[in-house]
């Protein structure tokens, strides 16, 4: 199992992913690409960029900082504002501030994807969770039929056709087909070598679907995935009994993102375990 170093350490308040530390040039400019009640997005060196606050779960897509730090900025902070980047420092321009985050003083975190085996357990947990009814799209003829292709063996052309549909499906700036796909991908790195799902989702991946949810699929399919997941593979991965608090940390995230990655999750599962039997 990878070097976990800084997951949980709450005495460090700033903290960024590995994936986006490493990433990073000495020097680049961007923007301000979008701005939530709780956090922001920067558009810098030609990838998305996530601030939270420390309170929350580390995206593997970006970093956090004090939650007094944060709301400071999103106090003044408006979409399309100047971002750029010098030796390590961000500096965010404002109408009236320039506000900088010192990426030096964070404290890097692996979010790597760790290699697990697959409980019985979790089907059970997810059983009780009744996901199918708190997703975030309409579950038709044609939704139960995709996701049934996933769950089960399935041939190269009925996997593109069921990643086609799922992807950029649904509102918001991660629609729950992506979610889904997200937490499927996610499943199968933790569980599996299977590879033809990130080959298929890579051949269309740039054609139908948000900024955010681009960025998030492109880490999942390079083996990242957020702090709650990696806190429940870890889990896992310890051969702990007491996995419901990690699976209802993640269901809360987002109106339904939570729950429609879970959902992704369920869908891998059923489908490793009817590989197993094959």
């Amino acid at each position: 199992m990878q070097n976990l170093s800084g997951l949980n350490d709450y005495t460090c308040q700033y903290r960024v992913s590995s994936y986006v530390f490493r990433s990073l040039p000495l020097a680049a400019t961007g923007k301000v690409h979008s701005v939530f009640a709780n956090s922001f997005n920067l558009w810098l060196a030609n990838q998305l960029i996530h601030i939270g606050s420390e309170e929350d779960p580390l995206s593997c897509i970006g970093l956090t900082i004090p939650k007094t730090e944060l709301q400071s900025i999103l106090d003044h902070i408006e979409q399309e504002n100047l971002v750029s980047l010098k030796h390590n420092i961000i500096f965010i321009y404002t109408v009236f501030s320039v506000f900088s985050l010192n990426l030096s003083l964070c404290k890097v975190v692996c979010l790597e994807i760790p290699r697990c085996t697959l409980q019985s357990l979790l089907r059970l947990e997810f059983e009780e969770m009744n996901l199918e009814s708190k997703l975030g799209i309409a579950i038709d003829s044609r939704f139960t039929k995709e996701c049934r292709i996933l769950s089960k063996p399935h041939v190269f052309q009925e996997e593109m056709e069921a990643i086609h549909f799922l992807l950029g499906r649904g509102l918001g700036l991660t629609p729950a087909g992506d979610d889904i796909l997200m937490g499927y991908g996610t499943t199968l790195h933790a569980f599996s070598s299977q590879w033809s799902f990130f080959s298929s989702l890579k051949k269309i991946l740039d054609v139908q679907t948000t900024d955010i949810s681009l960025a998030y699929l492109k880490a999942m399919i390079n083996h990242q995935a957020n702090e709650d997941w990696i806190r429940l593979f870890s889990a896992i991965h310890n051969n702990e009994t007491h996995l419901k608090p990690f699976l209802l940390a993640i269901s809360k995230k987002g109106h339904t993102s939570g729950c429609d990655s879970l959902y992704g999750m369920q869908l891998a599962i059923s489908y490793l375990q009817a590989e197993e039997q094959t």
